[in-house]
Parts: C-alpha cells; sequence; structure tokens
C-alpha cells in the first residue's frame, strides 16, 4: 500500500501507518499529516505517525517529539507550511502584504512579447492589448486581445487583457482569461455529414463554488475541501433499503454532471432522485458553519416545495470521527 512512515526498532521494521488522509489544519495554524492502521500495536490499536509541520523561516529535518500510545509524534520546522502570501492590485501594480513592496510593471506595457514553443509563436502583452496586426480577425476588438497563438496564417485568441494583478507566494501572476477555440475538421462520414470539435468554454456547464474552512476564532479551524468531488458525487446512505429513491450530495460545490439516466439540475450541490424524477435540494450559497458541536453546511434555493411558496433546501452535519477516515486514490 502507500506506506507513509516505517519505524527499526531493535532491529525490527513496523509498518507505522498508510497515506489514508490529506493534511489538515492543526491548532495554531500548523499543518498535521496523519498515517493510519499500521501493524498491530496492541490487541485493539495499530500504530499510527503525526507529522506536525511549523512555519519557520529557516528549514529543517522531521524531529521525533514523543509516543503517545500507538501513535508516533514527529515536528518538523519549515517554510513550506507557511501560509502563502496573497494579494490582488490594480492598474498593473500589487503591493506585497509582508514587506509592503509595490510592483508595478507598466514600464513593460507599450510593445508585443514573441514566444516560440514549436511551431507556434505566441504573441503577449503586459496589461494591455496587442498591437495591431496581430490577431486581427478577432471580432471581439482588436485593443482587448493580450494573449494570441499564431501558426502560420492562423490565429487564436489566447486572453483578454486584463490589468487586475496578483502577488501569490513569491509569484506575481497576470491572468488572461476568454481567449477562443476554433473548430477542427473530425472526419467525414459515409453519408456527408461532416464533424467538428469545437472547445470553447461556452460549452461548459458552470460550477458553483464556496470556501469549504471554518475557523472558530480560538485557534481552531477545519477544512472539508478534501471532501469536494470534481468527477463524481456522494450517495447518502439510506436507513433503510429503497430502490426508488436517492439523495447525491457534493461539498462546498454543486453536483458533478453524470451520463446515463442523471437529471440534476446543473446548479444543484443536493440532488434528490424520486422513482424517475430529479429534485434540486439546494445551491451553494456560503461556507460551513459551527452549529453546536459538529461543522453545519447548508444549502438553500433548490426547486419549489408542493406549497408553491417555500424552495426545497439541505443541511449536512459534519460530525468528528477519528475511525472515519478519507481514502485518498492517488
Amino acid at each position: 500500500g502507500l506506506l507513509g512512515s516505517c519505524g527499526v526498532i531493535d532491529g525490527r521494521s513496523y509498518n507505522l501507518g498508510y497515506v489514508q488522509s490529506a493534511p489538515k489544519v492543526a491548532e495554531g495554524g500548523a499543518i498535521s499529516i496523519t498515517y493510519q492502521n499500521g501493524d498491530q500495536c496492541s490487541p485493539s490499536a495499530r500504530y499510527s505517525t503525526r507529522i506536525i509541520l511549523q512555519c519557520d523561516d529557516y528549514p529543517g529535518s522531521p524531529m521525533f517529539d514523543r509516543k503517545d500510545g500507538c501513535e508516533y509524534v514527529f515536528i518538523w520546522r519549515t517554510s513550506d507550511a507557511c501560509p502563502i502570501r496573497k494579494s490582488q492590485g490594480s492598474e498593473c501594480r500589487v503591493r506585497d502584504p509582508k514587506t509592503g513592496y509595490e510592483f508595478n510593471l507598466s514600464s513593460l506595457k507599450g510593445q508585443d512579447y514573441p514566444v516560440r514553443s514549436g511551431k507556434y509563436i505566441y504573441h503577449l502583452s503586459v496589461c494591455e492589448g496587442l498591437r495591431r496586426g496581430v490577431c486581427t480577425h478577432a471580432v471581439t476588438g482588436i485593443e482587448t486581445v493580450s494573449s494570441c497563438q499564431v501558426d502560420g496564417q492562423q490565429h487564436k485568441i489566447a486572453g483578454m487583457a486584463n490589468q487586475i494583478l496578483s502577488y501569490v507566494g513569491d509569484q506575481l501572476i497576470l491572468n488572461y482569461t476568454s481567449g477562443e477555440g476554433v473548430p477542427e475538421f473530425i472526419k467525414e462520414t459515409p453519408d456527408c455529414t461532416y464533424l467538428f470539435s469545437w472547445p470553447t468554454a461556452l460549452a461548459c456547464v458552470p460550477v458553483k463554488t464556496t470556501s469549504c474552512s471554518y475557523n472558530d476564532g480560538q485557534g481552531l479551524s477545519y477544512d472539508l475541501s478534501p471532501l469536494a468531488l470534481d468527477s463524481r458525487n456522494w450517495e447518502a446512505e439510506m436507513p433503510t433499503a429503497s430502490t426508488d429513491k436517492r439523495f447525491y450530495i457534493n461539498v462546498c460545490r454543486s453536483l458533478v454532471q453524470q451520463e446515463g439516466s442523471w437529471k440534476c439540475p446543473s446548479n444543484a450541490a443536493s440532488c434528490g432522485k424520486v422513482g424517475d424524477e430529479y429534485l434540486s435540494l439546494g445551491q451553494v450559497e456560503s461556507g460551513p458553519t459551527w452549529d453546536g458541536s459538529v461543522l453545519k453546511l447548508q444549502y438553500t434555493s433548490g426547486q419549489t416545495c408542493p406549497d408553491g411558496r417555500r424552495t426545497r433546501s439541505s443541511i449536512i452535519r459534519f460530525k468528528c470521527d477519528r475511525d472515519k477516515v478519507l481514502l485518498l486514490v492517488l
């Protein structure tokens, strides 16, 4: 399996835990990684390992801290555990939130920057449109095209102008979006039908997401993002066997559309199937909140209820259970 930790104790090797869960934010802002279900430690327990990564400007190596029952605990001070600094600017400027220094890329304006890669030439500009003569077929307005892919006489818009400069970690990022895809010929069928493939964002089902973390303001943070699925959905277990009723949910994002007879609305984050009918049981509106002793995630604005006045909604309560480990398939 995905062995995460191994110990050689008195000349014998022991499995101290498998990789079965994602890193989590621990108390005080540290990051905790836990490996579980190792070799048998006692009649009722198995070995496990917990690595606590703490932010430190000077990178070090993991150090053994203690043995807590059948769990081995290590401390690892490293700069990789420090929060990523993010800042968003405007007009081709952005400020480093740590030092206060302002980056200004305005001096790079006024010219195009050609980049060759294979058979393509990419023309880029900084915080403004390309010069005239490049991507001249663009009907959206030549002055707004900031990134263009050129292959001989063929042009393709790779992104539109944007002056919002971002600072993430130690990188400056300028994101150009809303590029274009062009139709590509696939084949001609025997009955004289011509097939084309046309990649475009307009053919994508929009995905609605929200923040999936919660901080109680007292040093404890919770993150449900490992439960958010991007290729399938969770199917709720029914208390009794039922063949005509099913419930599908995703966490902090809308449901992933499936093939076959699937008819859940594209904006739903929770959906019920009763017989052949699919009903939206709520959309993503906000992130998790604390409710008594559990995390609560609520989806609202689903399909109209039978009374015609209210709309359906869903509430998902997340209760701590250390024996239930999310297995990540890598």
